[in-house]
């Protein structure tokens, strides 16, 4: 049923769905257009935090296999030989154990991989110093494993983040 206030409504521009913003709709809005205004939707800093969350989904993963060792196991019981290997602190009590974190939601695991995918248009150097800095890992110690400069590593790391910028907002 439809009053005659809807009727008379004048459309608007901008909006969608006859008239009605996606708030009047009870939508919420989860991402920016890419093209808000003349903005581009992707910066390096905004790609660099999304790579920054898939290296952290990638811990949360328990990955075994040919991709990580398993852990070694035995179906033998464990032997205790001291309290600390019990779990006691020198007293007898309980220690407090170690939280492991959370396991990363599927949608976590989608977004991750959307993200990783922007890795394969990068040179293996540009490769290498992006995704090293969003685990967290320093310029000195990149710059080691790659046999250059902490200035180097920079520039990859810049411009590997330019393009994939350039390749997602193009």
């Amino acid at each position: 049923m439809t009053t005659e206030r809807h009727e008379r409504r004048p459309h608007r521009e901008g909006a969608d769905d006859a008239g009605r913003s996606a708030q009047t709709r009870g939508v919420a809005a989860h991402a920016p257009s890419p093209r808000a205004g003349n903005q581009p939707a992707w910066t390096p800093e905004r790609v660099k935090e999304r790579l920054k969350e898939a290296a952290d989904t990638l811990r949360r993963l328990k990955i075994a296999g040919p991709l990580r060792p398993a852990r070694p196991y035995t179906s033998w019981p464990d032997v205790v030989r001291n309290y600390f290997e019990a779990g006691l602190d020198p007293e007898g009590r309980p220690r407090e154990t170690r939280v492991l974190p959370a396991r990363p939601s599927p949608r976590a695991i989608d977004e991750m991989d959307e993200a990783l995918g922007w890795l394969s248009g990068l040179t293996r150097d540009q490769r290498i110093a992006v995704f090293a800095s969003a685990m967290g890992i320093g310029r000195s110690r990149i710059a080691r494993r790659l046999g250059c400069s902490r200035v180097t590593v920079w520039r990859y790391e810049t411009a590997g983040l330019l393009r994939i910028v350039a390749r997602l907002n193009g």
